[in-house]
């Protein structure tokens, strides 16, 4: 089982704050916790419940997934966004088979896509 990083999760919330130009003070009010608790979850002292982590995640504008493992998803565009998460529910769906074919046809895809590209 993964150990929680909460130093790692505490600098991504810090640095994410402070790239909305938001202070301790003022983010803290907007989250609805004390700014003891602010600063311990950025210094990495303590954990979140999942309702402060969903509500850091919506006044940040940062995904949950970037908060705890560093995943962005900023390359995603919103219009993109309702079909990812569609594909996403059918690859949940899919058999081991099915998700290497699924694996193979995305290569391969991406490859010819390159190709026509690299001939304009």
């Amino acid at each position: 089982m993964n150990k929680i990083d909460h130093d790692a999760i505490g600098k991504r919330i810090k640095n994410a704050r402070e790239t909305k130009g938001l202070t301790q003070e003022e983010f803290s009010y907007l989250i609805g916790k004390q700014i003891n608790t602010v600063k311990s979850i950025e210094y990495g002292e303590r954990g979140m419940s999942l309702q402060t982590l969903l509500d850091i995640s919506n006044v940040l504008d940062i995904s949950i997934d970037f908060i705890i493992k560093g995943i962005s998803d900023n390359r995603i565009s919103p219009e993109r966004k309702p079909h990812i998460e569609s594909i996403s529910t059918t690859i949940a769906q899919m058999t081991d088979d099915e998700l290497i074919m699924l694996d193979s046809f995305s290569k391969y895809s991406l490859e010819e896509r390159l190709k026509i590209k690299n001939k304009k």
